[in-house]
């Protein structure tokens, strides 16, 4: 059917696929049909659907920690979408070029301005779900910085645009930030809480790379704070997988603490093999992963 279809659509099924493969941790697939889709955008005089995929593609590289990729390729889909007029786009473009701009050089202000012109151009057309993800991706960046209480400001109102929206794919992601700031505010038990109900959100819509930040900064990292090495265990053991998939920071994170929860139960033995395999083909540019190599 996908043969079918003329090559402007064809195209467009390809960056939702794409998009689809992301939700699930299967970055590897998703990098390769972007690929083909960035080259072939060009002979159709295509350039929002140019910018997507770049835009998408450095996601990817940010998220598996090759930060000199996905400043090339923000920086081409920034380009194009302020050539395209594209409000949606440029919206998008500042979004990812936050986090990437935040993670890697430790540019918060800058990233906080970059979100916050994002959500406003977001709020010009319309595009509530655009401003949820807004609002949502600014949580985290205040969140990593220590402002808790702006983070939690943030969610709140992500969270009321999701459940007016009925999406529950945001639900599920803006409870799980709630939860763990929650935890570190000081009410532990409603924060766990939160982080179990986001789970079976994540279960229903099949977003398995938020599930594996779930299971490892929150209830991983619970059960370890209240000495329940097994019961992180089992969390762990549970995001390895997808993290695997993803690869970068996630898998560090993964077996980071994992390496705890096994040293908790005094299996030293099985901890040095975990960290020699996590070792393994880590970015050089991912700085946040090396330090947090156990």
């Amino acid at each position: 059917m996908l043969g079918q279809a003329h090559p402007e659509v064809q195209l467009g099924l390809r960056l939702r696929r794409a998009d689809i493969m992301m939700m699930l941790g299967r970055l590897k697939e998703a990098c390769e049909e972007l690929e083909e889709v960035a080259k072939a955008a060009p002979g159709l005089e295509r350039p929002d659907i140019e910018c997507e995929a770049s835009l998408l593609l450095g996601d990817i590289d940010q998220r598996q920690g090759r930060a000199a990729d996905a400043h090339r390729r923000l920086a081409e889909a920034e380009s194009l979408a302020a050539g395209s007029g594209n409000a949606y786009l440029r919206s998008k473009v500042a979004f990812v070029l936050a986090a990437l701009v935040a993670d890697f050089d430790a540019e918060h202000d800058r990233a906080i301005t970059s979100l916050r012109a994002g959500i406003a151009t977001a709020e010009e057309i319309d595009d509530k779900p655009l401003v949820a993800e807004g609002h949502l991706r600014l949580a985290a960046i205040l969140y990593n910085r220590g402002d808790l209480a702006g983070a939690e400001t943030e969610l709140r109102r992500c969270l009321e645009l999701a459940r007016d929206l009925g999406s529950h794919r945001v639900e599920a992601e803006a409870t799980s930030w709630l939860g763990i700031i929650t935890y570190y505010r000081g009410n532990r038990d409603e924060g766990e809480r939160l982080c179990r109900e986001a789970r079976q959100w994540f279960e229903r819509t099949g977003d398995t790379y938020f599930q594996v930040q779930n299971l490892v900064r929150g209830l991983a990292v619970f059960a370890l704070d209240d000495d329940r090495p097994d019961e992180a265990e089992t969390w762990l053991r549970e995001a390895v997988p997808v993290a695997l998939q993803i690869g970068g920071w996630v898998v560090v994170d993964v077996y980071r603490y994992l390496v705890e929860a096994l040293v908790a139960q005094e299996r030293l033995d099985d901890a040095r093999e975990l960290v020699a395999f996590a070792a393994r083909n880590l970015p050089e540019e991912d700085a946040y992963a090396r330090s947090s190599l156990p």
